[in-house]
Formats: C-alpha cells, sequence, structure tokens
C-alpha cells in the first residue's frame, strides 16, 4: 500500500502512461474488500483511517475494523499463521465460475471458491 499522491488522482504512474489500454471488464469488475492481518487490529485500522482521512467501524463480524474508500472495504484483522499482511482480496466479476477455470488453466491453486497466488487468498463474487 502506498501512501502518496497520484496526479492526476486516477493516474497510475507506476503503469506508464497507457495502463489504460489494457483495462479490461469484461470479467471483472471492481475490488471488493480485502483482509489485512495485523497483531493490533484496532491500532492499524485507526492509523489507516486518520492517512485517509476516513472514519473506522468496527464491524459484527468478529469485531473486524473496517476503514472504507470510495466502494471499497479494508478489513484489519487478526495476524494469522502467515504474519502481518495482505491476507485475502474480494474481487467483484461477472462470471465466478469462468475466474477459477481460467486460473486453474494457469496452473493455479483453486478450489470452487477462489484462487491463491503467492500467498493471498482472491475471491471473486458475481455482481
Amino acid at each position: 500500500v502506498e501512501i502518496d499522491q497520484q496526479d492526476p488522482p486516477d493516474a497510475w504512474h507506476p503503469a506508464g502512461p497507457n495502463w489504460r489500454d489494457a483495462v479490461d471488464t469484461s470479467l471483472t469488475v471492481s475490488l471488493g474488500q480485502a483482509d489485512v492481518g495485523c497483531v493490533d487490529p484496532e491500532a492499524v485500522s485507526a492509523r489507516w483511517g486518520r492517512l485517509m482521512d476516513l472514519p473506522v467501524t468496527i464491524g459484527r463480524n468478529c469485531g473486524m475494523h473496517k476503514v472504507r474508500p470510495v466502494d471499497f472495504c479494508v478489513r484489519f484483522t487478526p495476524a494469522g499463521p502467515r504474519g502481518e499482511g495482505l491476507d485475502s482480496v474480494e474481487i467483484n466479476v461477472r462470471d465466478v465460475a469462468e475466474v477459477i477455470r481460467r486460473a486453474a488453466e494457469r496452473g493455479l491453486p483453486c478450489d470452487g471458491n477462489g484462487v491463491t497466488i503467492g500467498g493471498v487468498r482472491f475471491i471473486p463474487k458475481n455482481v
């Protein structure tokens, strides 16, 4: 996660000037939420909330702390056996079965509910 500013706001300078030409939303629509494991979810969520000037809410599910920029939710949960870091990302898609099929075709570890890449669980959700 970067804590800096892109100018203009929708720029993504690390991807180069023509990244928008490669955007394909025929299958993927948007990000839904991410789960970040941390030793102290309350402190980390409070820091993110301050940095992004957003309120932190405490959810009913396991007391998860959430920061919600725009239409995306970052949930801070107790770190698991992997330690601190990004645990999972939910992705809003048009066809979960097709996402799983394409991932399996590329040899990625999949089950009916998601794909694991680099230890991070990617969970497609139909929209």
